[in-house]
């Protein structure tokens, strides 16, 4: 490991509260820096708004909580873990009426913030410390200057902003943030490329996975060939959050043109939107519910080829493709819509730019998978852990990055 990064303490910008929000890469990450490091991971400051009009969230009332003074604001998780509550309100940044009164208000908020941590660092005894952006650029902008740290790294990974006023900041001000960054590391090629242009010292780290190849292992209850009554080859694809992103007009033109292959679609959602369901009009498709991991590897194992077949729009490009990490950790013979984004698989996985080309590396699938890949896929698969990807960070750090030589 780096040695500049041993024994190092390091300040988290984070945006999900630790005990309430949502599972991110930046606490898995974080869970990763503690194991060599001393972390603060800070939280986001509540906002006035939010305050009245959402205080009946669980991440909002422990804010409340803290101002109140019913719970400490400097909370300690674990060995080399604390998190910070900050003690005020946050002024409304959507209250700005042009870009000079936005500025304003920001530069209020970065310096409260500063103070905040400033105290907290003080308390722990950070003398110096590296900062950890994650993708905050708003609330983070001021604070190289503010707060003088060691190093400042700003992470971008895949986030939707589903409210247009955050959607136009975060294009508006990532850049300013980016060219102020002392690093810039990225879980996905997409990224790399966008922050490269701003910032030269910009990495690719990859990004770990959370497979548990265990799991795998079920008894024969669990048997897809029940599902057909045939011994055809069985492609299937699996469905976890939505069906948005699936390209569903490449499902049928496989359907139509291969009608001696079985398609199977796995799902653990609560409904199937119209157009997914009407597939089964195809005699060689079906809908397969699924109902535990277990059950989910299982039937993964059953499968000849693992398809992703996705319409390659912006959400395909950005994000990091966790699917192909959880085909290759089984060995699956996998064919994948081409995107900037998956890349890095090229070796282990057929890229596809089209419904002809996809049926042809179906094909190529078919008629070449054997013992060797499937082990070479399951080795290229298990590189991508936490304690790589981590290091990664500490590499760039340094100047270099294992993981770009491999890919390059």
């Amino acid at each position: 490991m780096a040695n500049s990064m041993k024994h190092k303490n390091i300040v988290v910008l984070a945006h999900p509260d630790w005990i309430n929000g949502y599972e991110t890469n930046t606490k898995k990450i974080v869970h990763e820096f503690t194991k060599q490091n001393r972390v603060l991971y800070v939280q986001a400051p509540i906002n006035r708004f939010n305050s009245i009009f959402q205080k009946n969230n669980p991440a909002i009332k422990n804010r409340l909580s803290v101002l109140n003074k019913e719970i400490d604001p400097l909370i300690k998780l674990k060995d080399n873990l604390w998190m910070l509550y900050p003690t005020y309100k946050e002024e409304a940044l959507n209250l700005a009426i042009n870009n000079w009164t936005f500025n304003f208000i920001n530069r209020i908020n970065s310096r409260r913030f500063a103070e905040e941590i400033l105290k907290a660092t003080k308390e722990l005894g950070f003398d110096d410390f590296v900062i950890f952006n994650d993708r905050n650029p708003i609330l983070g902008l001021h604070l190289k200057e503010l707060l003088k740290p060691e190093k400042y790294i700003y992470y971008i990974s895949q986030c939707e902003f589903t409210d247009q006023f955050q959607s136009q900041v975060l294009t508006r001000h990532e850049p300013k943030m980016l060219r102020k960054a002392d690093i810039v590391v990225t879980n996905s090629l997409y990224y790399k490329e966008y922050a490269s242009s701003i910032n030269e010292n910009t990495y690719f780290i990859g990004q770990g996975n959370d497979i548990n190849i265990d799991d795998t292992i079920e008894s024969n209850s669990f048997d897809l060939r029940n599902t057909f009554n045939n011994n055809l080859p069985i492609i299937g694809c699996i469905a976890d959050y939505s069906t948005s992103n699936l390209d569903l007009k490449l499902f049928e033109e496989i359907l139509i043109e291969r009608p001696k292959w079985n398609l199977v679609l796995m799902h653990s959602l609560a409904e199937l939107p119209t157009a997914v369901q009407q597939l089964e009009k195809y005699g060689n498709f079906s809908i397969v519910p699924l109902e535990s991991t277990k059950q989910k590897n299982a039937y993964l194992q059953q499968l000849d080829v693992c398809i992703i077949p996705e319409i390659a729009n912006t959400f395909a490009k950005e994000k990091y493709p966790e699917k192909l990490d959880e085909y290759l950790a089984l060995g699956k013979a996998t064919v994948s819509t081409k995107t900037i984004a998956n890349d890095i698989f090229s070796e282990h996985v057929y890229m596809a730019s089209s419904s002809e080309e996809f049926i042809v590396k179906i094909e190529h699938a078919l008629a070449e998978d054997n013992h060797r890949l499937m082990e070479e896929r399951k080795e290229f698969a298990s590189l991508h852990n936490w304690q790589n990807t981590v290091q990664e960070i500490y590499n760039s750090i340094e100047g270099k990055s294992n993981i770009e030589n491999m890919v390059a």
